[in-house]
């Protein structure tokens, strides 16, 4: 794990919202989407009402994943046009 997903995780696991949305893009970014709901996962069931719960419903996952991809790839477009 990187130095930024490490502290995405650990702003996440003290229930910071943007912490929790970073750690997926950090993770979605080489494609761990599995490691991404995991680890979220492993925080919900520890607390029901963490803000993990709410990022790991996968109707907000996947539109998360797809927009950090859509960006990243726009980006690269930007640079290849210069």
């Amino acid at each position: 794990m990187n130095r930024d997903a490490e502290y995405y995780a650990s702003a996440c696991g003290a229930g910071v919202r943007i912490g929790c949305e970073n750690r997926v893009y950090t993770f979605s970014n080489p494609g761990d989407d599995q490691g991404v709901e995991s680890g979220l996962a492993r925080i919900c069931r520890q607390e029901e009402r963490h803000i993990a719960c709410d990022i790991l419903d996968q109707s907000r996952i996947a539109p998360m994943v797809l927009r950090f991809e859509m960006e990243r790839l726009a980006g690269n477009a930007g640079e290849q046009s210069r």
